[in-house]
């Protein structure tokens, strides 16, 4: 089927009808990623732009969940409180950074996940509800979209979903359930013996001693293959600023594709998703208003894409869905409930909030996509020239740096690159590394669509450095090394000295090892948050401890190690019968902090540029963004 798709013409038609199209893809997860790009970008994420459109939606359904929650529209003043405005741009930097975190560990979505994906789109489903290769032939005509290249976004939704899937955590355990609820409500006194590096006497390494260190860990002095390079990337937005497409040509692209420039009706949908007829009836008889379907739709709804959202598809176009489900969400008034309707998922009752009517779209609103269009059009047109001239000068034995000369495009030298030098995208690197000293790579493709080209000027390989050059950081790794055993040592002492002695002072345990320099504290922990980091690491090995008893290891902390005697504890247990709730909180928990920090991640190293302009037409203001990371 895809060779079939992509059979497809590529006419450069307005993409304005991708909106009926991510309407759709919202209830499977694709969403913002095949949002349009209109003109100009928003906002640029490692040289990816996003769309104002994509973010001014964004914004508007954090507005809408804002109100739900409130029963009223918020105030502008209550969304400058809760900063909304920094909320969906960085929603958006983390979206698009994440899903190309995803394609950069090598995530990759199979052809028949592509096949079943697409056939699963509702705009490309005939009346009868199946998949028609001509209406989706006739859809990516109308808007503009290559097959390769939607099927390559479509893709990038798949892969982030694998990466998102990687991260899904298991609802603890009962055992562990019982002990976080314990360690929330707890109460422990601890005696902390710390010992670090004053226990341990400095000496000065000889000779023999930095030869010995420096031969058992060579490793660490090595200097992996480097090579020097010249690299050339082919961009189509460095040569697409220079392209001027005036308006004549813009107004008459639109005159010729106008049938193509109008907006189906389309509706703001809730629906509930149960099992049977009988429980879609009980259901209904529930509800007399939108704040009743919400309630209802939270408790029994069976549809995961939407659970605690109050039922919310969000908004579709009657071809966005079954026909079933479609023909009774766009014949129902708003405001109004269905009577139970049978779907091939299931039996549905359906709300709708609001209707948008058709309507055509002005020449005003699409001339700066539409002259965006035009631009990319030529933009690739050149590219493909230059590409043409590039592969024949490097099939006559051209070097880069000339050829950038002759085609106008700069090539940039660099010395002493490594396999993992930032200043290199990772397709330019494994470029480079595979081409022979003096050879021009064949063509690579960016993740941003430009093509790059790479010389391995000259190679050198990979090397262990001399004791002589690096016998100042061998004689620093040697007295780390010592001190790190050292402090072992002295634990081990410790330990030793407390074994079968759980009930003794501490301080004389300490005393009897002979072990000198060690500081003895006395912590109290009545909240989690209130113990040191180095403890909060390890408290699943400290709580069990019972009073009195020491732990029969150290802790690390930095460059100190610490032993750890429980002296006094108390804590409150939950009863049997809260702890499956529990673990349902702790997994949710758990899961919000491990995408926190994914999504924090890729935000701090993502490059990210904000068109201010744009974002005071969307948000009222600029936005306030910390560029210090990027």
């Amino acid at each position: 089927m895809m060779e079939a798709f992509r059979k497809f013409g590529e006419s450069k038609v307005s993409k304005v009808l991708l909106t009926v199209l991510v309407a759709s893809f919202a209830a499977w997860g694709v969403g913002g990623y095949l949002m349009p790009t209109m003109g100009a970008e928003a906002i640029t994420v490692n040289g990816e732009g996003v769309s104002p459109q994509l973010v001014e939606t964004t914004f508007k359904q954090r507005v809408d969940n804002i109100s739900q929650l409130l029963g009223t529209r918020p105030s502008q003043e209550q969304l400058e409180q809760m900063q909304v405005p920094e909320q969906v741009v960085a929603e958006s930097v983390a979206r698009t950074a994440l899903r190309q975190a995803a394609e950069k560990l090598g995530f990759v979505a199979a052809t028949p996940q592509l096949q079943d994906e697409i056939m699963m789109v509702g705009a490309f489903k005939d009346e009868s509800g199946k998949f028609s290769e001509a209406r989706y032939r006739q859809i990516l005509q109308q808007i503009g979209r290559s097959p390769i290249q939607f099927e390559k976004d479509l893709a990038q939704d798949i892969v982030v979903r694998q990466l998102a899937q990687m991260t899904k955590l298991e609802t603890p355990a009962a055992s562990i359930t019982k002990l976080s609820a314990q360690a929330e409500n707890l109460n422990l006194t601890l005696e902390v013996a710390t010992v670090d590096a004053s226990s341990v006497a400095a000496t000065e390494p000889a000779e023999a001693d930095l030869q010995k260190f420096y031969g058992e860990n060579t490793t660490l002095y090595s200097k992996p293959e480097s090579r020097d390079m010249v690299v050339m990337s082919i961009k189509r937005a460095d040569i697409a600023k220079d392209i001027d497409v005036p308006e004549a040509a813009v107004k008459a692209a639109y005159e010729e594709n106008k049938a193509s420039y109008k907006l189906p009706e389309s509706r703001v949908v809730r629906h509930i998703l149960l099992d049977s007829r009988e429980d879609a009836v009980k259901a209904s008889e529930r509800i007399k208003s939108l704040t009743d379907f919400e309630t209802v739709a939270n408790e029994v709804s069976k549809d995961p894409g939407n659970m605690g959202r109050g039922g919310t598809l969000g908004t579709i176009t009657e071809k966005d869905v079954v026909p079933a489900f479609g023909k009774v969400a766009f014949s129902i008034a708003p405001n109004t409930l269905s009577a139970p309707v049978q779907s091939n998922f299931g039996w549905h009752i359906i709300w709708v909030d609001s209707v948008i009517a058709a309507k055509d779209v002005p020449y005003e609103e699409m001339k700066d996509a539409i002259a965006k269009d035009l631009k990319d059009s030529e933009a690739d047109a050149a590219m493909e020239r230059i590409v043409g001239l590039v592969d024949g000068k490097v099939a006559a034995g051209e070097g880069l740096e000339k050829i950038g000369k002759d085609v106008g495009v700069k090539a940039l030298k660099l010395a002493n690159v490594d396999a993992q030098d930032s200043r290199l995208d990772p397709q330019e690197l494994q470029a480079g590394f595979g081409a022979n000293e003096g050879d021009v790579s064949v063509p690579v493709t960016l993740q941003d669509g430009g093509i790059a080209y790479v010389q391995a000027l000259k190679v050198y390989p990979a090397r262990v450095l001399p004791l002589a050059e690096v016998k100042a950081q061998v004689a620093t790794d040697w007295k780390k090394a010592r001190v790190q055993a050292g402090l072992r040592q002295n634990a081990e002492k410790l330990l030793a000295a407390t074994k079968d002695n759980a009930n003794a002072n501490l301080a004389e345990l300490i005393a009897k090892s002979g072990v000198q320099g060690v500081r003895v504290e006395t912590v109290r922990i009545a909240k989690l948050e209130d113990a040191p980091a180095w403890l909060q690491r390890n408290l699943m090995e400290v709580f069990p401890l019972a009073k009195g008893a020491i732990m029969p290891g150290v802790l690390p902390d930095e460059d100190s190690l610490k032993l750890v005697r429980m002296a006094e504890r108390g804590n409150t247990a939950p009863a049997d019968g809260e702890i499956p709730q529990l673990a349902k909180v702790y997994q949710q928990r758990m899961q919000a902090d491990v995408e926190a920090l994914l999504m924090g991640y890729v935000t701090q190293q993502a490059k990210v540029k904000l068109n201010q302009p744009y974002l005071k037409q969307i948000f009222g203001r600029e936005v306030v963004w910390d560029t210090g990371t990027n």
